[in-house]
């Protein structure tokens, strides 16, 4: 009997093939997870554009820090989801320090 390797063990295999420079493992864990990155994203940030865009910036870090995924820590879909996450944190931060600076500067 032939089993089917898991979707978890077949993203552990796609993480490795992306950190190796496989662009098209990459693009299978692209077609398989951002949806759902995607859709966290909107409902917490309430911005299908800006959700979008931080989709593409964690897989832009995914292609070059691919190497520091450790299957022992986690599911391949918590990794990407907790970049997601902090990818989501440090835009807003920006957007927030960018924001005060500006209401400094109309201030003068």
């Amino acid at each position: 009997m032939n089993e089917e390797p898991s979707s978890n063990e077949n993203d552990v295999l796609l993480i490795q093939l992306a950190s190796a420079g496989d662009v098209g493992a990459l693009a299978k864990l692209y077609d398989r997870h951002a949806p759902l990155m995607h859709s966290v994203l909107t409902q917490k940030l309430g911005d299908a554009s800006e959700s979008q865009d931080i989709v593409h910036d964690v897989f832009v870090k995914l292609h070059s820090k691919s190497a520091m995924y450790n299957p022992a820590l986690g599911k391949p879909v918590a990794w990407l989801l907790t970049m997601a996450r902090n990818t989501a944190i440090d835009k807003l931060r920006k957007r927030a320090t960018h924001q005060k600076y500006l209401n400094k500067q109309m201030e003068r």
